[in-house]
């Protein structure tokens, strides 16, 4: 499956149109299924940055100093501007933004797995849910804390891993509050190039933490020193910021 007459699934992914959903629109063109295993999970890896200019300037600096012949990257480059609410109850945190002009409720919780002890690499593991009802977004909303908002900034592609025929969104977010920035490089797993013949994908999650790790490693090596392995996430930027802001009074809320 790995070459579609003399073309590879990679050239295929390279070269796929940018316009509509590129998933779907790859998976069409290669003809295989795009199958992500354990739909209800998220395997991330974040990378800290700290290079001055937009997510979008950003992105194509990382992109530029990429050197793999293992790693195929796509046309896509979508940007996008959020304005997250955040509110928290207990390990869970809820999310409240609109998204092509509906609002959206976000609900996480998170899980850091170790994956190179040498190189204090970890992936994120994140359960995540959506809730798009408005009494029941009202309902999570009055059990929760709110914590604040924030600006979320992001441009964002996909790169498709030849090795293991796995196919990764590739951000870089910029968020901000007050005076305090967090810019991060993101890499979420998307999912597994797989026949259409086959039923089946035959790895499980020890391979998607391991090519989501070792793609965090590649470009932490490509980009000389500007990345550095991260661990925070979104609400953590917002509650550090929060206390260390003027006035706060060194609560965490």
């Amino acid at each position: 499956m790995k070459t579609l007459g003399h073309t590879s699934i990679e050239e295929v992914f390279a070269n796929a149109p940018a316009e509509g959903d590129f998933l779907k629109r790859f998976a069409r063109l290669a003809d295989i299924k795009l199958v992500r295993l354990f739909p209800e999970l998220e395997y991330e890896i974040k990378l800290a940055i700290h290079e001055p200019g937009s997510p979008d300037d950003v992105l194509a600096l990382v992109l530029s100093q990429l050197d793999s012949p293992h790693v195929a990257v796509s046309t896509v480059r979508v940007s996008s501007v959020m304005h997250p609410t955040y509110r928290i109850a207990g390990d869970i945190e809820y999310s409240e933004f609109e998204y092509e002009n509906r609002p959206i409720q976000k609900i996480k919780s998170h899980e850091r797995v170790l994956t190179d002890a040498a190189r204090n690499i970890y992936v994120m593991k994140s359960a995540e849910d959506f809730e798009y009802h408005p009494d029941r977004m009202k309902v999570n909303s009055e059990l929760a804390v709110p914590v604040g908002s924030l600006v979320k900034e992001r441009c964002k592609t996909f790169i498709m891993h030849g090795p293991t025929l796995t196919v990764h969104s590739l951000a870089v977010t910029r968020c901000t509050t007050g005076n305090a920035c967090q810019m991060q490089v993101e890499i979420e797993y998307a999912g597994h190039c797989v026949s259409r013949l086959d039923d089946v994908v035959w790895v499980g999650e020890p391979e998607i933490l391991h090519v989501v790790s070792a793609l965090g490693a590649l470009f932490v090596d490509s980009c000389n020193g500007a990345l550095v392995f991260d661990a925070e996430t979104k609400l953590e930027f917002l509650r550090r910021a929060l206390n260390e802001s003027e006035g706060w009074g060194g609560m965490t809320p």
